[in-house]
């Protein structure tokens, strides 16, 4: 098994969307995380949307200390949805699949995440491509 270039131990992170009629709006993601080896680390950015906000702001505190971050592309992303799910009690939840195409330094990096919290779904996936990603220390 390949050792990760980075291993967050532990993250919280929170999204807030505002907008109205007339306009997108913005989005505001918080992130607070534990890298393995580091002090926490807490931060916050904006985005066009949550997922964007969500991104910016993970990307935005591994930098801190992994400044080669910016070396990492995002190349393509997609979310589709299922139909929902058998057993739930409502028999309406839907499973986000989130599929996310990094490429750093020449090479290809698909990562692929499962969820029916599509925000869950997009920083697990996210989380996973940083950790693969960047070569450890």
């Amino acid at each position: 098994m390949t050792k990760k270039g980075v291993e967050i131990e532990r993250a919280e992170w929170n999204v807030y969307s505002s907008g109205n009629k007339n306009s997108a709006g913005t989005s505001l993601a918080s992130i607070k995380i534990k890298m393995k080896g580091f002090v926490e680390i807490y931060t916050a950015e904006e985005g066009v949307g949550p997922v964007d906000a969500l991104g910016r702001a993970l990307f935005k505190a591994v930098r801190q200390t992994r400044p080669e971050v910016d070396e990492i592309q995002l190349v393509d992303f997609s979310v589709t949805y299922s139909n929902g799910k058998k057993g739930t009690a409502s028999g309406t939840a839907a499973e986000v699949v989130v599929s996310v195409d990094f490429a750093r330094n020449g090479k290809l990096f698909k990562f692929v995440e499962v969820s029916e919290n599509i925000l869950e779904a997009v920083f697990k996936t996210l989380v996973r491509g940083i950790e693969a990603v960047l070569e450890p220390l």
